[in-house]
């Protein structure tokens, strides 16, 4: 190995240093990474919002019931109170 005079002891010289520039396969690997994050996230957000829409909707029936129940309930009350 060529050793520059301003290199530390045992650092290879500048000019020995091999390029470090992604090559195109590199490249892809990343872009496909960053594509796979982006799809997992949206995928996430899918589920949750599929969640909250199914909660929404167990809520609605929920009220109806309530709403049904609490029309029994003032019926049965007028009924009793007219004897």
């Amino acid at each position: 190995m060529i050793m520059d005079e301003s290199a530390e002891e045992g650092m290879p010289a500048l000019g020995s240093i091999p390029n470090l520039t992604p090559g195109p396969d590199t490249v892809e690997v990343a872009r496909r990474n960053e594509q796979d994050k982006k799809k997992t996230k949206n995928d996430i957000l899918n589920k949750l919002c599929d969640e909250f829409s199914r909660a929404n909707q167990a809520m609605e029936k929920n009220d109806e019931r309530i709403i049904k129940l609490l029309e029994q309930q003032n019926y049965l009350l007028l009924k009793i109170s007219n004897k």
